[in-house]
């Protein structure tokens, strides 16, 4: 699944950012990487869970998500949701070792990945949104609604895959400071 490669490919974006290069502050940077890493690790098994959930739910007739599978789809909007924040989680460490003393190319490199987490976290969460449709709007709404989702989607889809290929062409242009 296109959104499945895409964490995937933000946990090993995630996991090959330690930052091996002297500086003051460095072992700090470390430290809250190697946490956001964690946390990322965490979101990719809920993530994963919550689409496996959504594929089962989907599987089956649309008004069962109304009725019997409702408890089910209602917990796999609450996982998704948990995935996003726990992407957005990650991304503060981020934030939070830019704020320390590291090089300019080092800030430059946390800040891409906080923002790519950020929006990673962003589209994960959107994702309980077409179970919410399913769940709510009326026959006569229900394909408006759909579209409008499938559109934001989308948008934040290709907006995280940016994200990534900017992530990745600056690793691939810095691999002197980002090990």
């Amino acid at each position: 699944m296109k959104k499945q490669f895409q964490l995937i490919l933000t946990i090993a974006a995630i996991a090959g950012a330690a930052l091996m290069i002297a500086c003051d502050q460095i072992d700090e940077a470390n430290k809250l990487i190697n946490a956001s890493n964690q946390k990322v690790l965490e979101a990719q098994k809920i993530f994963e869970k919550a689409n496996a959930d959504s594929d089962a739910l989907l599987a089956g007739e649309v008004d069962d998500l109304k009725t019997k599978n409702q408890a089910k789809a209602k917990e796999t909007i609450a996982a998704y949701e948990k995935a996003g924040e726990m992407f957005k989680a990650a991304a503060k460490d981020f934030d939070d070792a830019g704020k320390l003393k590291l090089n300019d190319k080092l800030k430059t490199y946390v800040g891409l990945k906080s923002k790519q987490l950020v929006k990673t976290g962003e589209y994960v969460a959107s994702l309980k949104e077409g179970l919410q449709v399913l769940m709510s709007a009326s026959v006569e709404d229900m394909e408006k609604k759909m579209n409008d989702y499938k559109t934001k989607n989308e948008a934040l889809s290709k907006e995280v895959d940016d994200l990534a290929a900017q992530v990745k062409k600056f690793e691939e242009e810095n691999k002197d400071i980002i090990k």
